[in-house]
């Protein structure tokens, strides 16, 4: 692939000059979480090493006081790594390029 330069409106730039390529974690994609007696949303949070947004964003929850015993969370996004990487890829650079 041939170096590449961008250059963003205030005069940064960044080279681009080498495929992506991303590390995955330990969780597995499309892991979940079953919701116990006396559980917190914060908790469940904390302890699966996710904020409470994205487990509000993944299960569609908008009052994270509101979880109900037996309730399957999901703790990862379902996108394959290579397609996260790609989506925070162009994230930055659109962010980059204001």
């Amino acid at each position: 692939m041939k170096a590449r330069t961008v250059h963003n409106k205030r005069g940064s730039h960044i080279s681009i000059a080498q495929p992506l390529s991303a590390k995955t974690g330990t969780k597995t994609s499309g892991a979940t979480y079953t919701v116990k007696k006396g559980d917190a949303l914060s908790v469940i949070a904390q302890k699966n090493g996710v904020s409470m947004a994205t487990l509000q964003r993944l299960n569609g929850i908008k009052n994270p006081n509101f979880i109900k015993v037996g309730q399957v969370l999901k703790l990862t996004d379902s996108a394959s790594p290579q397609q996260k990487a790609k989506n925070h890829l162009t994230r930055c650079l659109q962010a980059f390029l204001k």
